[in-house]
């Protein structure tokens, strides 16, 4: 399956988009969405994503990820991609969640309760002690239905540098269109930043201020990916 990748390696030893912020008036982007009758065939919509990595002076990294997704079908509940996971290494970074928040047709904000934004060991690693400190939530959303639209937001900070370059993938499409698409990158100025695309060609718009180089991808209007040969449930779109 062809799929399009931007690939990102950063040789230090490391964003800034726009946040969608928390409230009860309905955020812009997802007040004006398109819905089911634009488009039809689609099981959803991702209004906006948001990838940022930020590389402090002393080699410390944040990260900090963001989506809002629209519901069109059963299809996006049926198979937990209103339950999104988030993994970690514990041993190194903090995690915290920023936003667990659905938008209900009529614009009322159902937050995630707080006893549902519990860490645990995933059981493949119970007994593995290299990987003792991986761990993993599962930000449960509420309220979902047809035509609502819940954000998922959260934050990876490294307690201490890692000594190791910082390198990723970051996939370009999805299961469903991606309306709105912001990729930042922030180093220090002068730090060597590497990026490539795959079955693609992207070019960042690069600004320096205040001793930090930040590029910035931005993307509109992603078409779903092809998914022919993506096993049951899509497995294997995402890393």
């Amino acid at each position: 399956m062809r799929r399009h990748s931007l690939i990102v390696m950063i040789a230090a030893a490391l964003a800034v988009a726009p946040s969608l912020t928390a409230g009860a008036q309905v955020p812009d982007p997802i007040a004006g969405a398109p819905g089911a009758a634009e488009y039809p065939n689609e099981d959803g919509l991702i209004v906006q994503q948001m990838d940022r990595w930020t590389l402090a002076a002393d080699g410390t990294v944040e990260r900090h990820h963001e989506w809002a997704l629209k519901m069109l079908s059963a299809y996006l509940t049926r198979n937990d991609y209103f339950d999104p996971t988030i993994d970690w290494n514990d041993g190194r970074a903090t995690m915290r969640v920023d936003q667990a928040r659905t938008y209900m047709v009529d614009g009322t904000p159902v937050d995630a309760a707080a006893n549902s934004l519990v860490p645990n060991t995933s059981i493949a690693f119970n007994h593995a002690v290299p990987y003792a400190q991986m761990r993993q939530m599962v930000v449960a959303h509420v309220g979902v239905e047809h035509g609502a639209t819940s954000i998922t937001a959260y934050t990876v900070d490294d307690r201490a540098p890692t000594g190791v370059p910082l390198w990723g993938v970051v996939e370009l499409q999805n299961i469903v269109p991606i309306l709105d698409h912001w990729i930042t990158i922030e180093v220090p100025a002068g730090t060597a930043l590497h990026t490539g695309g795959v079955f693609c060609d992207l070019k960042a718009d690069k600004e320096s201020k205040d001793g930090l180089d930040s590029y910035t991808f931005h993307r509109t209007k992603v078409p779903t990916a092809h998914t022919t040969e993506a096993g049951h449930g899509h497995h294997g779109m995402h890393q």
